[in-house]
Parts: structure tokens; C-alpha cells; sequence
């Protein structure tokens, strides 16, 4: 091999591993905002009208997640959509994805455990009503409905009363709280009887 051909070679080399170090930063940046900024507003639109018009919601939302599939605000409230139609398995996917976009957020493990209690897999939504307690300690939807779901289906335990105690005082309304209240006091006459 000449040494022309050898520095011909090398320079091309160069140019190879140059390319990437300039294009892709570039790319990188330019491009992820905006179906992000996009995705949100969707959602927002969505949530918006969730309550009016479920299946507009539902669309919004499907382009939400088809714009940013990373967006877990989008897969909870589609699966909040589905679990209200009693589409329980497509709830349970949506809610399933959200959780593993925002493991630290309480509300689709709570969700997913009411897809499970509507399910009757009373064990199930017990484990993930705890699981959205154990990420956010003290979080008040979730401890009313663990005790709602331990009391309506006889599944008491030694942690029960403390949480009605704690919500005769933080539930979220009035109604929760004289719930609580009259609970609290049945479980201390007999924590053995059904409820």
C-alpha cells in the first residue's frame, strides 16, 4: 500500500469518527421537546374532558402516548377511562405502564389495585393498595381504600384500626371520616367479628 493510499484511508477514517461526535447532539436535542411539549398538552386536553366526552379523552390520549410513550400521565388516565367502561384488562395494562414509567407515584398502584378488587382478586388489590402506602406513606386515597377493601371483604388485620384512626381524622370528606369512626369503634368492640 502507497502512502497516498494509506493517508487517503486515515482521512477518511477521520471524517467517519468526526460525523457522530457532531450530528448527534444536535439531533438529540432539536427533536425531544417537541413531541413532549406536544404529548402534554394532549393530556391536558384530555383530562380536561374526561368526564364530558370519554371517548374523545381516549383518543387524545392514545396520541399522547404515540407522541411521547414515555408519558405516564397518559397511560394512568386511559387506564382510568378503561377501568370506568369495565375494561379491566386494558385498565390493568395502562395502569401496569404507568407504574413502571413512575415507580415513585402512588396513583396507579392504587388504581391498579381497584382494577383488581373490581376483579375480585381481593388479595391482589390488598398487596398493591399496601405498595402505593409504601411509596408514599400517609397517602390518604390510598389508606381509604386498603381499609375500605379489608373491611368489606373481612380481611382485617392488627394495622386496620390504625388506619381507620388515622382517617377519622384525614379523610379526604366527612363521609370518610364518620366512616372511619363507625368502623374504628366496630373493630374495637370485636376485631374478630365481620364487618
Amino acid at each position: 500500500m502507497n502512502s497516498r493510499h494509506a493517508l487517503t484511508i486515515l482521512f477518511a477514517l477521520a471524517i467517519l469518527l468526526a460525523l457522530p461526535a457532531c450530528h448527534q447532539p444536535q439531533l438529540e436535542s432539536a427533536a425531544e421537546p417537541v413531541p413532549t411539549a406536544a404529548a402534554v398538552r394532549l393530556t391536558e386536553q384530555a383530562v380536561e374532558i374526561m368526564s364530558t366526552d370519554s371517548k374523545q379523552a381516549a383518543e387524545l390520549l392514545r396520541q399522547a402516548i404515540s407522541l411521547d410513550p414515555y408519558n405516564a400521565s397518559a397511560y394512568n388516565n386511559l387506564g382510568v377511562l378503561h377501568l370506568r367502561a369495565g375494561r379491566l384488562f386494558e385498565a390493568a395494562e395502562s395502569f401496569e405502564e404507568a407504574r413502571k414509567l413512575m415507580p415513585a407515584h402512588p396513583s396507579p398502584r392504587l388504581n391498579l389495585g381497584m382494577v383488581f378488587e373490581r376483579a375480585g382478586r381481593v388479595d391482589d388489590a390488598i398487596a398493591e393498595y399496601r405498595k402505593a402506602l409504601e411509596v408514599a406513606e400517609g397517602f390518604v386515597p390510598a389508606m381509604q381504600a386498603l381499609s375500605r377493601c379489608q373491611v368489606r371483604h373481612g380481611r382485617t388485620d392488627d394495622a386496620t384500626a390504625d388506619l381507620l384512626a388515622d382517617l377519622t381524622v384525614r379523610g379526604s370528606d366527612e363521609s370518610w371520616r364518620d366512616w372511619a369512626r363507625q368502623q374504628y369503634l366496630k373493630l374495637a368492640e370485636d376485631p374478630d367479628a365481620p364487618q
